[in-house]
């Protein structure tokens, strides 16, 4: 018989079961709901790996990104400015909280977002070749303004439809270091008295 083992990914298994616990969800619920039976999910909960194929099944259950689910940003938790509780606790409820990681995200990650602007080209009778030969700034226009069109219209029946452009976005590109998250939450962080910010006055103007 051939090797039917398949390979494993490391996850958190105390930030799963968090994650559990936000969305009201038992490990049996999540077994009946994802698909896979309860045991092989608490197993791969209490070695802290699991298989692509399970944590994907048990992340579009619960509606988060699988890479959120395993645990893939608990780094932030240790940065040195959530030993501020508050700040800790403000973190969590935002940024880190599932609502913010939607499973949709992972699947908008496997979209070619080139090869799809392409498409929509070459749908409406207009060669890649055609664009290519443009300016690169106007080829940038047209990208810009195909997306808003269309998001445009999408709102009007969906009103939460975000620009295409977001696709192109991950929590790892935009999450690098703490300077990141602290420019995520710099706003909160002033208001709450966190964090102060020097601000130089206005030059005086000089007299006629």
């Amino acid at each position: 018989m051939a090797n039917r083992k398949k390979r494993k990914q490391p996850i958190d298994g105390a930030w799963f079961k968090r994650v559990c616990s936000q969305r009201g969800m038992s490990m049996n619920g999540l077994a009946k709901v994802a698909g896979w039976s309860s045991r092989q999910i608490r197993d791969g909960v209490n070695h802290g790996e699991m298989t692509p194929e399970l944590l994907s099944s048990c992340a579009r259950a619960l509606n988060v990104h699988p890479a959120y689910l395993a645990g893939k940003y608990g780094w932030t938790l240790k940065l040195e400015i959530m030993k501020d509780a508050e700040v800790r606790e403000h973190w969590l409820k935002t940024a880190m909280a599932p609502d913010s990681h939607p499973y949709a995200y992972s699947q908008q990650e496997e979209i070619d977002l080139y090869k799809h602007f392409c498409n929509s080209l070459l749908l409406h009778g207009i060669e890649r070749s055609e664009f290519m030969r443009l300016e690169h700034k106007e080829q940038e226009k047209i990208g810009h303004e195909l997306d808003q069109a269309v998001t445009e219209v999408l709102k009007k029946h969906f009103p939460e439809a975000q620009k295409g452009a977001w696709a192109a976005r991950t929590f790892e590109d935009s999450f690098q270091d703490e300077a990141d998250v602290v420019d995520a939450m710099f706003d909160w962080l002033e208001a709450h008295g966190k964090i102060s910010v020097e601000r130089q006055a206005a030059p005086d103007s000089q007299a006629n």
